[in-house]
């Protein structure tokens, strides 16, 4: 199913939840609507579910509009981010449970039901009640009583926020498989921006209720429009760091706090030099050593923070934290003289004024 939605308004009293939100879906593609708490990620969903009504604006499935239609006419099934499964019911009843309500006959509940479980591996709980099924179980579960009436879209509202990072991991790879195998539309509600990196085939990316950025998942990775999305689609998040941009002859320089950075490389990018800008680089994209690097730049350590068999290094540039990722273990207590260095390839140039990039699109991934 394809999904367009024009012009997506919602206040909840004064509140604008969503801000003339528009966007696409393609057919049978797996989409992330990224964002922080309060974006407006469940209030989109909710809209397309048609549970709540938008105060403006235009839903459109496959071409026909459906923005007035009832929930129960639109073939949307939602997980929400609680598993909300009727604690009284076995797996088993919570999965038939919305076939019966539509009047499906017995025998063909039985089969889509040990379908379905089969499907997501969850056959062997079939009779245990919800309170003896562990996190990543129950999510499961929750999924399967929405896959278990057949739908043309499926909308998951955050459903792996309240599970560990293994189960996390397990879990999106299920997701992966299940809508490869089903080829159906998902979209897919998330704060995490690992998600969309990990399965998603297009992310949208909202903030306050307004969309910030569209695209294939490593398009907008690769090419963020704005300081939000570089700094938010990024893990850990993107550097920011402000200072002067500058011309010099044939020359783009970057003059921060205690240190300059020649962008020459990159100046056929650069769309324009504001006076005032800011550079940002993902923590794995800067070079770091204990010892000299030539033409690299001096700093003291604050901490070295380990991560399994990974370290995040901590430092200041200026009065800026600067944080890089370094693949390897380093003991570090703070005060240690090191040396970075940022390949100009790597850096985003931002206009400070507007916070909008300056430079044009790479393509390098579809």
């Amino acid at each position: 199913m394809r999904v367009k939605v024009e012009g997506l308004t919602k206040f909840f009293g004064k509140n604008k939840a969503l801000d003339d939100v528009s966007f696409e879906v393609a057919d049978k593609a797996f989409t992330i609507i990224l964002g922080p708490p309060e974006a407006g990620k469940t209030t989109t969903l909710k809209i397309l579910a048609g549970l709540i009504k938008q105060d403006s604006g235009k839903i459109f499935f496959d071409g026909e509009e459906v923005t007035d239609i009832p929930p129960e006419r639109r073939n949307v099934r939602m997980v929400f981010q609680s598993f909300a499964l009727y604690p009284h019911m076995t797996v088993y009843e919570n999965i038939a449970f919305p076939l019966k309500v539509a009047g499906v006959a017995e025998a063909e509940i039985r089969r889509r039901v040990k379908e379905i479980a089969e499907f997501l591996k969850i056959e062997k709980l079939l009779d245990r009640l919800p309170h003896n099924l562990s996190g990543g179980e129950m999510q499961r579960v929750a999924i399967a009583r929405a896959l278990a009436k057949e739908s043309d879209l499926y909308l998951l509202d955050e459903p792996l926020v309240n599970l560990d990072y293994k189960l996390r991991e397990d879990m999106r790879a299920e997701l992966k498989r299940m809508q490869r195998e089903l080829n159906r539309t998902i979209i897919y509600a998330t704060p995490d921006p690992l998600e969309p990196l990990a399965i998603g085939d297009y992310v949208i990316v909202l903030n306050k209720g307004k969309v910030m950025q569209t695209g294939r998942t490593m398009d907008v990775y690769e090419n963020p429009e704005n300081v939000f999305v570089g700094k938010y689609f990024s893990v850990p998040p993107m550097n920011l760091i402000e200072g002067t941009l500058r011309r010099k002859g044939e020359r783009v320089i970057f003059e921060g706090e205690g240190f300059t950075l020649d962008l020459t490389e990159i100046k056929d990018r650069i769309t324009h030099v504001p006076a005032d800008a800011i550079i940002g680089i993902r923590p794995h994209e800067i070079k770091f050593s204990m010892e000299k690097i030539e033409g690299g730049i001096k700093v003291k350590t604050i901490l070295g923070e380990v991560i399994g068999s990974d370290t995040i290094v901590h430092f200041k540039l200026g009065e800026t934290l600067v944080k890089v990722f370094v693949p390897r273990i380093y003991r570090l207590f703070g005060g240690e003289d090191a040396w970075i260095k940022m390949d100009p390839k790597s850096v985003y140039v931002f206009d400070k004024k507007t916070e909008k990039s300056v430079l044009r699109r790479l393509s390098k991934n579809g």
